[in-house]
């Protein structure tokens, strides 16, 4: 949760520039795939206008990930096209800048 504020900052600066950011939730707070109520909720606790959509298993999330285990956040930068470009980082403005086509 510590990362939203500074990704919605950069999504609401660069989104003009075709800039995304999505946010995946694997589980609630009881452990469970996230019903769009708590999609909602999440989002607007930390005032995110992004989409926030639920990734039941972190089934999708596993797919960027190197290994058999998840450190969260995982954060990962995908180009334009779709490719992949930075895994598991912390992105920051230059990482968006140098990535916006």
């Amino acid at each position: 949760m510590a990362e939203a504020p500074e990704l919605e900052a950069l999504y609401q600066k660069y989104e003009d520039d075709g800039f995304i950011v999505i946010t995946l939730l694997g589980e609630n707070m009881d452990s469970q795939t996230p019903s769009q109520s708590d999609l909602e909720e999440w989002a607007d606790s930390l005032g995110v206008t992004h989409p926030v959509v639920a990734d039941p298993n972190f089934d999708y999330t596993f797919g960027f990930i190197d290994g058999n285990s998840i450190g969260l956040p995982s954060m990962h930068i995908i180009a334009a096209g779709g490719e992949v470009v930075a895994r598991d980082i912390w992105a920051d403005e230059s990482d968006v800048q140098s990535y916006l086509p």
